[in-house]
């Protein structure tokens, strides 16, 4: 019987839907966690990207305006 069972594509449709659905309340637990109630890490993580960011917009080298007379 079970043989008959998994050898049909809605057995294995259902696994996986199963599947997925049990993970969806960890999944918005911890982004809902993250989101309003952020570590330390988390934090130093979000300052961090901040700053890469700012230094992307910022040249590598400074370049001086010189006029030679």
């Amino acid at each position: 019987a079970i043989y008959e069972v998994m050898g049909t594509a809605l057995f294995w449709a259902l696994l996986l839907a199963v599947i997925v659905v049990g993970m969806i309340p960890h999944f918005a637990a911890k982004a809902i966690r993250e989101h309003f109630m952020p570590n330390d890490i988390q934090i130093a993580r979000e300052m961090e990207k901040s700053q890469d960011s700012r230094d992307a917009n910022q040249p590598e080298v400074q370049m001086s305006t010189s006029t030679r007379a």
